[in-house]
């Protein structure tokens, strides 16, 4: 796994007034945009009012796992993808087994957080896609939306926090994609309700619990983490262990040292995954592990992929995941 470093990006002076594709100069604001122009269209976000096209050649993604998934989505094919996490098993190291992308072979990859302004003019992009949590950044190795619109358009993901399918519509809208979308929403809802469907008896009444094994510790995660795990989780309508010290949840997470784990013991049955197979391996070789109620009866998924960041179709895996826990309940 890439780790996150800290990469000073340089902008001063090397990029000065550079403007590629329809971004004005020197302080990265957005141009103008009205009518729009032919193949573009204007749109508008906390950023500003400013034209990208709509059939983009040299699409540029910042990171290939919400970016990825949300280009695949709508039906965008990228020439450049940044990457700071590595998948087995998928068509490409940068391409998560679940996410239904065939690279052409002719995408450039980089890693997000060790690329430069030089880079990026290099790809030529005419529009890029990154997350707002780059975007809204100041630091390195983050990239800002002043930073990025120098290069080319930005259309920016993650700006509606409070609703992945919302977040999907308004990308989708100013791609002007939205047949492409809600053929991908049909498929999504069609897992969603037969994995319901089976279930029907023991989603309201299985208290399950889900995290992340980040050796030493295991992150317990509730509902309102945010995680593709716990989204799977209220779309299906199960029900989350209560966590017996509520008040050390932070931010959607509770952590559970290795002499804690026994804190699982309400627990029917669980999804854990981590972002290494060591972490993983670290949890369950932990002596404490075997005497877990659900451990020792076999009710217990390790997802053998790190699902604990993505988007729609991260959501559906782990749908399947839930699928083999609640299969386990009988």
């Amino acid at each position: 796994m890439l780790t996150r470093r800290r990469v000073l990006i340089g902008l001063g002076g090397t990029v000065g007034a550079v403007a590629l594709g329809g971004c004005s100069g020197g302080d990265g604001s957005p141009a103008p945009a009205e009518g729009g122009s032919a193949g573009r269209v204007p749109i508008t976000n906390r950023y500003g009012t400013y034209e990208i096209p709509l059939d983009p050649q040299r699409l540029v993604l910042m990171e290939n796992r919400r970016e990825l998934e949300i280009a695949t989505a709508i039906g965008l094919t990228p020439t450049a993808v940044g990457y700071f996490f590595e998948f087995e098993g998928g068509a490409a190291p940068w391409v998560a087994p679940w996410v239904p992308y065939e690279p052409t072979g002719a995408e450039q990859t980089f890693e997000s957080f060790a690329t430069n302004t030089e880079s990026l003019l290099a790809m030529r992009p005419d529009l890029i896609l990154s997350g707002a949590n780059w975007l809204d950044a100041s630091d390195p190795p983050y990239w800002s939306y002043g930073a990025l619109s120098r290069v080319a358009p930005v259309v920016p993901v993650g700006l509606v926090d409070t609703d992945w399918r919302e977040d999907l519509r308004q990308v989708a809208g100013w791609m002007q994609r939205t047949d492409a979308l809600d053929r991908t929403l049909a498929e999504f809802a069609e897992l969603r309700d037969s994995i319901r469907s089976r279930y029907a008896g023991t989603l309201g009444t299985a208290q399950v619990a889900m995290g992340s094994a980040e050796d030493p510790a295991l992150w317990l995660a509730d509902l309102d983490s945010g995680t593709p795990a716990s989204l799977a989780l209220q779309e299906l309508g199960g029900s989350l262990m209560p966590f017996r010290d509520a008040g050390a949840v932070d931010n959607g997470w509770l952590t559970l040292s290795p002499e804690r784990i026994g804190e699982l013991e309400g627990a029917d049955a669980a999804l854990i995954w981590g972002p290494d197979q060591p972490s993983r391996d670290a949890l369950t070789s932990n002596p404490l592990w075997a005497e877990v109620p659900a451990v020792a009866e076999d009710r217990v998924i390790v997802s053998e992929q790190n699902v604990g960041s993505g988007h729609l179709y991260t959501v559906m895996e782990c749908m399947r995941l839930w699928d083999r826990v609640y299969e386990r309940l009988g």
